[in-house]
């Protein structure tokens, strides 16, 4: 896997049950950097859906992370009421109408047309507004539906200056490991007086350096938004508690799959 080349401090590990319980939790979403969201069980999925393709697991690994699904999925449900639910578009959408309730009718962009990019632009459009909305793309042109016409319009990334400069906020969620919006794009940032950029790229999409040159720029990134929602707070606390718990609560999952493990291998 690689893990080799890496610095001591550069990753961690888990044996045993402490393993099977990390991984519960990190399935139930509280773990995450927006605690509750739910991208991270389709991630999961795929992950080992692509790890039995590449011959990188089999039996023993698909059983365990079928009983972490149902462990996790027992845990979303006991801490609900607790750790609001959400993924990191909905967040986005909550910070900027608190920040700025009109925003819909204002000029904006979205960076990026991954999956966070395509949801942003659905849940933006859902939203009543007549506000502009740009959609950046570097390479895969995104598909525009017509209900949107005259409401979105997609823009090269090489043609991004002319519609930056028009927009009152910016929201980036591209890939790729170098930053989308750099120090050379502050002149582009001038045109509507503040412009509150909120980058959920990772890694980050966005040149801190862009705010010291370009006058009128905050940026907000994942980690201020989950301070301002308060995710840090007692109840993020209690909700891991309670997971924790839980996940005690299932240990006879983990013993059973530990006792299938070891009698395949007295039977090899």
């Amino acid at each position: 896997m690689g893990l080799g080349v890496l610095e001591q401090g550069a990753f961690y590990m888990r044996r045993g049950f402490d393993a099977f319980e990390h991984t519960s939790m990190l399935a139930a979403g509280l773990l995450s950097q927006t605690p509750g969201e739910n991208h991270i069980v389709a991630q999961v999925k795929d992950a080992i859906a692509t790890a039995e393709r590449l011959g990188w697991s089999g039996s023993i690994m698909q059983e365990w992370i079928a009983n972490v699904l149902h462990t996790s999925k027992d845990i979303r449900a006991a801490t609900a009421g607790i750790v609001r639910s959400g993924d990191v578009e909905d967040l986005v959408l909550r910070f900027l109408a608190a920040q700025r309730p009109d925003f819909q009718n204002s000029p904006g962009m979205v960076i990026g047309t991954g999956a966070v990019g395509i949801r942003l632009v659905e849940q933006l459009m859902a939203r009543p507004g007549s506000g502009r909305l740009f959609w950046c793309y570097r390479t895969r042109t995104p598909e525009l539906r017509p209900e949107w016409n005259g409401r979105v319009a997609a823009v090269s990334f090489s043609d991004i200056g002319a519609a930056l400069n028009r927009c009152e906020y910016v929201v980036t969620a591209a890939g790729g490991a170098e930053p989308v919006l750099q120090p050379v794009h502050a002149s582009m940032l001038s045109g509507t007086g503040e412009v509150l950029i909120v980058d959920v790229g990772m890694p980050r999409n966005v040149d801190p350096e862009l705010t010291v040159l370009a006058a009128g720029v905050r940026l907000v990134n994942l980690d201020d938004l989950k301070q301002w929602q308060g995710r840090e707070s007692n109840e993020l606390t209690r909700a891991i508690g309670l997971g924790q718990r839980i996940v005690g609560e299932h240990r006879d999952l983990y013993d059973k799959s530990i006792h299938n493990v070891q009698r395949r291998h007295t039977d090899e």
